[in-house]
């Protein structure tokens, strides 16, 4: 089984496939693209041999854009920040659409654009060019808007009119049920092996309060130990809570670092 990117360029042999999007276009690679998958360069040698495109550098491109899957549940404000540092880099480079190969990622960022009060249209797998996963049109101003970039957008259907399609899914539903039912019965084998598993239950409780307390040590701890291994830390820059007036800060004070 290949990536999509990773089968045009090694499999097929192929960067040019003869598609034409004259846009200035910024590219987003995802995490697990970069570092589980490897795809390199392969989406940028795709997106640069299609006619007509303008590819700007997107700056901070390797930096996480926040989403992380569960992590943006369980940590909603850091990543809110580091979505909102991505799409002002993405902002900053005057492009008109900002892509990638991983939809989660710009399922997330087209959230981001759409807080800003910009018509984030998504265009699904394969546009622009067939090239990419996707892309967003980073509409609002005419700086950012390609001419006529109605047509050249194909466009996601609006949530609720695909929840209510998946809901009606009757062989999702099934799936649904199986997994919940799979990973309940699964939990409840491995708590029965335990007599003691409602104490390691509040003992790991108790590590995790603990550690969430002293976080900002461990993880000026974790930033000396990465850049000591040559590795580079970046963090969420600082932003204002949407709720209240009071800043909030994503990652220890430059005071704190210094």
């Amino acid at each position: 089984m290949h990536e999509l990117t990773e089968f045009l360029v090694d499999v097929l042999g192929v960067t040019d496939v003869g598609a034409h999007f004259p846009h200035r276009v910024t590219y987003h690679p995802s995490c697990h693209g970069l570092r589980l998958l490897g795809l390199g360069e392969r989406p940028r040698r795709l997106l640069e041999a299609v006619k007509g495109l303008d590819l700007v550098e997107l700056p901070g491109a390797e930096e996480c854009c926040g989403f992380g899957g569960t992590f943006a549940v369980k940590n909603p404000d850091v990543s809110a920040a580091m979505g909102a540092d991505k799409i002002g880099n993405a902002l900053s480079t005057g492009a008109g659409v900002l892509c990638g190969a991983d939809n989660s990622c710009l399922l997330h960022l087209g959230g981001m654009l759409s807080r800003r009060g910009r018509a984030a249209r998504a265009a699904p797998g394969g546009d622009p060019g067939e090239h990419g996963r996707g892309a967003l049109a980073m509409s609002g101003d005419e700086r950012t808007t390609p001419p006529g970039s109605g047509p050249a957008f194909v466009g996601m259907p609006a949530f609720p009119e695909a929840a209510r399609k998946a809901v009606g899914d009757t062989t999702l539903r099934a799936n649904l049920r199986h997994a919940t039912r799979t990973i309940r019965d699964k939990r409840a084998r491995a708590v029965a092996e335990l007599d003691d598993w409602a104490a390691l239950r509040e003992a790991g409780k108790r590590i995790k309060d603990e550690t969430l307390r002293h976080l900002d040590t461990h993880l000026l701890r974790l930033e000396e130990a990465v850049t000591a291994a040559g590795g580079t830390v970046h963090w969420a820059g600082t932003r204002p809570r949407r709720t209240g007036s009071s800043p909030t800060s994503y990652g220890p004070p430059a005071s704190a670092r210094s």
